[in-house]
């Protein structure tokens, strides 16, 4: 199961990074198969960041593991309105405000391995800056997601490689 989950969060951060690039020549709407996948990948990511730690992490973890998990699961799909609020616009920020919350608790807990949470935090940040900002091109925006990927990845390599060991 481990390698499996890992195997999603390096996928998905492969494909939110590819995305970057793709965005540049390609059409938001011509990019929406790749965003159901990277966001159903990024769902089991989410999986495998969360279980490793969960003993650590405590309520506040658990409760930013839920806020990240309902929002991939709400972005996840066509973009579409709920009680006329685009569901983008309530995913993105359950998903920062979860990945805040659950990588903040791992920052904290975990002094030795400050990487994955690092590059995650600094996403959300960026990410809230971005939205700040907004315009087109959003630069910002850009950069948020080329961390979210890159720290899926690192993490998804750090679980594929730990339970590659044999105990």
């Amino acid at each position: 199961m481990w390698k499996t989950l890992a195997a999603f969060a390096v996928l998905g951060g492969l494909l939110e990074i590819l995305n970057v690039v793709l965005s540049f020549w390609v059409s938001s709407a011509q990019l929406d198969p790749l965003y159901v996948a990277i966001d159903l990948c990024f769902l089991f990511g989410v999986l495998s960041l969360y279980l490793p730690v969960q003993a650590l992490v405590g309520r506040i973890g658990l409760l930013g593991f839920c806020l990240a998990l309902a929002g991939f699961g709400l972005i996840a799909g066509p973009e579409a309105d709920l009680l006329g609020v685009s569901v983008y616009l309530l995913g993105k920020p359950m998903i920062g405000l979860g990945l805040l919350l659950l990588c903040g608790q791992t920052f904290i807990q975990q002094p030795a391995h400050r990487l994955v949470p690092g590059v995650l935090l600094a996403s959300v940040l960026v990410g809230s800056l971005a939205m700040m900002v907004g315009g087109a091109p959003n630069y910002l925006g850009l950069l948020s997601s080329t961390l979210l990927g890159a720290g899926f990845i690192f993490h998804g390599l750090g679980q594929w490689l730990k339970h590659s060991v044999p105990a």
